[in-house]
């Protein structure tokens, strides 16, 4: 299986500039009162907010399911990474087609290490979008090119 992935900035807001003061204190648990305290998710920075978005500490690399009928496809994932690099949740946006692909690329994502994201130099919780697309393995009758493989 060769997958092509695809970094995009998973921003749904402008940019903001935040002063260190302004950053949650990252050793602290949430006080009584605090959002984290009222149920409210705690707040993840796109990478397009960050002085350095999170890099994966190692290739990531999704299986092609064997049960897969077919042999090319796309997965658009949202991932949101901890201050310590752990995948704290990994969100399925969009897929074609649907049903097939996903699995295989939530596994991998669940799984990943990452450096973490910072912003104005502390490191903070940050969310990625990426995109996996699925293409026939090497030297199979749907692959007559036999294409090599794209990266991570």
């Amino acid at each position: 299986m060769t997958a092509r992935l695809s970094l995009a900035a998973a921003a749904r807001a402008p940019a903001v500039a935040v002063e260190h003061s302004a950053l949650p204190d990252q050793d602290a648990s949430p006080g009584p009162g605090t959002s984290e305290s009222r149920g409210v998710l705690p707040r993840y920075y796109s990478a397009s907010q960050l002085d350095r978005p999170p890099v994966p500490l190692q290739a990531i690399a999704p299986d092609h399911p064997a049960e897969a009928k077919i042999a090319k496809g796309r997965v658009a994932l949202r991932v949101r990474i901890n201050e310590q690099g752990d995948v704290d949740d990994v969100t399925v946006l969009r897929a074609e087609p649907e049903g097939v692909f996903e699995r295989s690329a939530l596994a991998a994502f669940a799984a990943a290490r990452f450096s973490p994201g910072a912003l104005n130099g502390v490191v903070v919780k940050s969310e990625i979008e990426v995109e996996v697309e699925y293409l026939p393995p090497k030297g199979t009758p749907f692959d007559p090119l036999a294409r090599s493989g794209g990266g991570y």
